[in-house]
Order: C-alpha cells, then structure tokens, then sequence
C-alpha cells in the first residue's frame, strides 16, 4: 500500500469559488455535497483535493479502470461517517490537516485507517490530554519508526515517551504521532471514540506505522493502522 500525499495549496482545483468542470463530473453528487457543506473556500479545497487523491490512490490498487471508476463512483460514508467502498475487496481511508492531503486504498482484504496532523503546540496539549486516558506503549519497529501498540490499561501519558526527549518540539512530534495512531485505529475500527468503551476491541489484532515530514515549514505526523478485513464494518447501512 502506498499514502498518497498532496497540497492543497499546490492544486489548482477551485475556480471562481467552483470545481473546475473537469473533477466535477469525476465526483459523485454525494462527495460533491459533502465539499460544498464546508463554509470556508480553503476547507472545500482541502475536501476536494482529498477526495481526487483518492483517484490516484485507486489508479495504483486497482489495475482495471473500469473497476476503479466504479469503486470511486460507488464510494459512500456510512453512519458514522467512514468513507467506505460498496465493493468488499477493497478498503480506503483519508484525512487531512492544515491543506496537507492523504489518502490510502488496502487491496489485500484489509481494513485501514488513516490520520494526518500538523505538529503544534497547541494540539501536542490536547493529544497529551487524550492520550493519557489510553494505555499505549510507544516503542520503534523493527525499521526503526515509532509504533503505537496497545498495552494494559493504566499506563500514564508521561509513561509513553522517551525521556531523552528534551526539546518540546521533539515531545510535541511524539504526543502527535500517538494522536495519530489512535485516530487511525479508531478509523480502522470504524466506531469513531465512542468505541473506546471497550479499548480491546479497537486495538485487537491491528498493525501501526507511523512517519513524519517537513511541508511549508510545518511538520507533519501521519498514522496508519492495518487490521484483518471485516466485511461487517463495511454492511451498507
């Protein structure tokens, strides 16, 4: 699986406030009406860019354009809001965070979940504050990136970070990648935070990669949670 990565800033997809007729008609009348139920320009942009992120995202999983054309025309979000293929052979996630666009499709039967967030100040304290509440161990994998995994409950937020951590930027860099850890999983979960009642079920069974880039100056932290295919989470309701 590869993460698709775009600037919303870079995309010329916005033209006197309206889709360029050329990705209107690539876009179904749902997607649509979900860009344009955002009030600020730059927000329906940021929408856009990712839903069109998601074409090049099934132009590699998907060999046959037939099939993915009728993957993306079939796209829908079910009730608590996870965008979701009508076709069970493949999963998708995508998120977004200050004009920074990701999207990934599983071709392999597996259900996903993707998050993306810039690192800041600001949002390192309310992940702090968040991830206290869970039991994660943050630990690297065997390349070497850092990997959220569930541990016993219990654990303090203090407890999941390296104390050789000494500049904030560095603490706050970390604190970002487990809230993107745990909003993959609950993306991959597909329960939203109210899953988080019963943590085991969220974190059963998943797999976690995380990374971080450099973009316009900012840093960003993205999270991906791979889990076992449940065609249950994707039952169109």
């Amino acid at each position: 699986m590869t993460v698709f990565i775009a600037d919303a800033s870079e995309c010329s997809v916005f033209e006197n406030d309206r889709l360029l007729p050329c990705y209107e008609d690539r876009l179904s009348k749902e997607l649509t009406e979900r860009i344009y139920a955002k009030k600020q320009p730059t927000a329906r942009s940021e929408r856009a860019v990712t839903y069109l992120l998601l074409l090049e995202a099934l132009n590699s999983a998907v060999s046959e354009k037939n099939a993915r054309e009728e993957l993306f025309a079939g796209l829908y979000f079910n009730k608590n809001g996870r965008p979701t293929f009508e076709n069970n052979e493949y999963d998708l996630s995508l998120s977004h965070s200050d004009g920074i666009c990701v999207a990934i499709v599983s071709d392999d039967k597996k259900r996903i979940g993707i998050d993306i967030e810039e690192v800041s100040e600001k949002k390192a304290a309310t992940a702090a504050a968040v991830l206290s509440r869970i039991s994660y161990d943050m630990k690297p994998d065997t390349d070497g990136i850092p990997v959220c995994r569930a541990v016993r409950f219990g654990v303090k937020g203090s407890e999941f970070y390296d104390v050789n951590l000494k500049k904030p930027e560095a603490m706050n860099e970390m604190l970002i990648s487990g809230w993107t850890a745990l909003e993959s999983a609950l993306k991959c979960h597909g329960g939203g935070f109210s899953a988080l009642s019963d943590q085991y079920k969220v974190f059963k069974g998943i797999s976690q990669k995380s990374f971080a880039f450099q973009k316009n100056g900012k840093i960003f932290t993205v999270g991906i949670t791979v889990t076992d295919f449940n065609p249950f989470i994707h039952k169109k309701i």
